[in-house]
């Protein structure tokens, strides 16, 4: 295991790449297809497909519209009737023509079946008319010299009859080191034949020719000015125009044209190279694009949440200020109510005269009494109960009671409010990505999917911290106002009721004293203050000074926390998030050095 071990590690670590261009590539592979950056499938095959350029042939596609004489043209480069030609469309599949020593067609089948056959069965699997959904692939081999150095793609036309066929014909396109677009010179640099172009990477078109065929059809003037326009038309898309004839090809003339295109695929084949580190830059320049967006994504999504928890922050900094005032206005009323309730109680005594009969003192006294009479509070306490209970007086702790709902519902209205906030960006933020489908196939699929599952599980990663925040103070927020409620506003009544029976038996109490020892002890008359104080003691009034009134108020206690809860989420937001970015920005890094590599410039 050990040993396993140590050979990874020298694999990844302490491998040696040779000198020259292709050990650079090598080199740039191993980066590239690091298990870190989940490369697609596509990608694998990709590197794998231009790695092995090294020691084999380039690929050159033919395109065109069809019927623009793709299949006479290679079999007048060939000079070999190797292709079927016709005046219907008779390549319905991208056919590679290869070199080997003796000619043979391979046909691959989608279920796995391949199949080796003579030349001349080529034309049961080509001609468009046929359904051949069931074929993979199509290759030619012949041998034929210059299949030595370059394999050509002779493609279905961009306007084929099969929409499936031109998107395969278009991404093979993309894949191959060069072009060869062939136009029909009396029907040239149309517009049709631009909308294809622009489908085709730029890469590709930097080392591809166009072909006017059939110019013996014009004359040279003729030739000349469809030349002229073509050049003008195509100048963004191509190196060379050249005009050329199969049938003077085929006829051994000189002026055919195909000797500048000979020329032009000498000159291709001189800088092969330069097409392979063209396509690595390519392929890594989409890779940094990728990493690009990932960047942007997290980036845009941490940015939805500071914004927002900003503007929520703000928003309860705002609100706590009307709260504090209201919690006041509700304290305060509770002692204007106890001030009312208590004048009410105080106006509900008279003051009444009474007596009762004292022994006189002396042996001859023994069996006489005397008349003390003295004042004391009458408390009509049930005319004071009638009042405030039960009528319209105690409306007032009903009044209070929905003053108080008001505010609940106020409180909790805004922290669902402002939860809104942030939860309605996140579920937008969700609505655009959790379809996200990747820009190209080079792009990592794993972490396309990373892409898909965060937007559409935000909930989870993002907002059900937040929610369970607001929910959290909401609750205790709820449980307070209950207090309160229970305490104090429905309390009311009992605490009437305490009060006034209280402040009866006191009264009672003392003229009982008084009887017993008048010199002893005195009759209490209470006053606004006995009765308030009483009232307050009842409900529970200096129990929730603090909570009303202190610096840390139950409210701003509440927001305080809330704040403070929403800036630790938003800190384990962004580390979650900032981890993402950093783990991206390391690859780019590694994608700006791979640059490097194959341009061999100094690392």
């Amino acid at each position: 295991m050990l040993d396993e071990f140590i050979k990874e590690y020298k694999e990844k670590f302490l491998k040696e790449y040779r000198s020259c261009f292709w050990g650079r590539v090598d080199r740039v592979c191993s980066i590239l297809l690091d298990p870190k950056n989940h490369a697609s499938f596509y990608l694998k095959n990709r590197l794998k497909h231009l790695m092995g350029f090294e020691n084999k042939p380039l690929e050159i596609a033919v395109v065109g519209q069809f019927s623009s004489g793709k299949s006479t043209f290679l079999n007048s480069l060939f000079k070999s009737n190797l292709l079927p030609t016709g005046v219907v469309p008779v390549t319905a599949k991208v056919i590679k023509i290869k070199y080997c020593s003796f000619e043979m067609i391979k046909i691959k089948h989608l279920n796995g079946l391949e199949e080796i056959l003579e030349i001349t069965n080529l034309s049961n699997f080509v001609d468009q008319r046929l359904n051949l959904k069931s074929i993979q692939s199509i290759e030619i081999y012949a041998n034929i010299d210059i299949l030595k150095k370059f394999t050509f793609l002779d493609t279905p036309g961009l306007n084929s009859i099969n929409i499936n066929d031109t998107n395969e014909a278009i991404a093979i396109l993309n894949d191959a080191c060069s072009i060869v677009w062939i136009s029909l010179i009396d029907n040239a640099a149309r517009s049709s034949e631009k909308d294809g172009l622009n489908l085709v990477s730029k890469s590709v078109l930097n080392n591809s020719i166009c072909l006017l065929s059939q110019k013996d059809r014009l004359s040279n003037a003729e030739i000349d000015r469809v030349l002229e326009y073509s050049k003008d038309v195509f100048k963004d898309y191509f190196k060379n125009i050249v005009a050329i004839s199969s049938k003077e090809e085929n006829m051994g003339l000189k002026n055919s044209g195909f000797d500048e295109f000979i020329n032009f695929l000498d000159k291709i084949y001189i800088n092969k190279n330069e097409i392979i580190k063209d396509k690595f830059i390519q392929i890594i320049n989409l890779l940094k694009d990728e990493r690009e967006f990932y960047i942007k994504f997290y980036n845009d999504l941490m940015k939805i949440i500071e914004f927002n928890l900003e503007k929520i922050l703000n928003n309860l900094d705002d609100n706590l200020k009307i709260y504090l005032y209201e919690f006041e206005k509700i304290y305060a009323n509770i002692k204007e109510i106890s001030n009312s309730f208590s004048t009410i109680f105080e106006n509900s005594i008279k003051i009444e005269k009474g007596y009762f009969l004292v022994q006189k003192k002396g042996f001859l006294n023994k069996n006489s009494y005397e008349k003390v009479v003295y004042e004391f509070p009458n408390f009509n306490k049930d005319f004071a109960f009638s009042k405030m209970i039960y009528n319209n007086d105690g409306l007032i702790f009903r009044r209070l009671k929905s003053k108080s709902i008001k505010l609940r519902d106020e409180i909790l209205s805004n922290l669902n409010l402002n939860y809104n906030i942030l939860m309605d960006e996140i579920l937008l933020f969700k609505a655009k990505f959790e379809t996200y489908q990747k820009k190209s196939q080079i792009h990592s699929t794993t972490q396309t999917s990373k892409i898909q599952k965060l937007a559409s599980e935000v909930y989870e990663f993002i907002l059900k911290d937040y929610e369970n925040k607001f929910q959290k103070i909401s609750q205790k927020i709820m449980l307070f106002f209950e207090k309160v409620d229970i305490k104090i506003i429905s309390n009311y009544e009992n605490s009437i009721l305490l009060t006034g029976h209280y402040v009866s038996d006191r009264i009672l109490n003392s003229i009982n004293a008084y009887k017993s020892d008048p010199l002893t002890f005195s009759i209490f008359y209470p006053n606004f203050n006995d009765f308030n104080e009483n009232l307050l003691k009842n409900l529970h009034y200096y129990e929730f000074e603090d909570d009303f009134l202190a610096e840390k108020s139950f409210i701003k206690k509440c927001i305080i926390e809330l704040k403070e809860q929403l800036n630790i989420n938003l800190q384990k937001n962004r580390n979650f998030l900032i981890n993402h970015i950093d783990k991206h920005k390391e690859i780019l890094k590694e994608l700006d050095f791979c640059i490097g590599i194959i341009n061999n410039e100094s690392i």
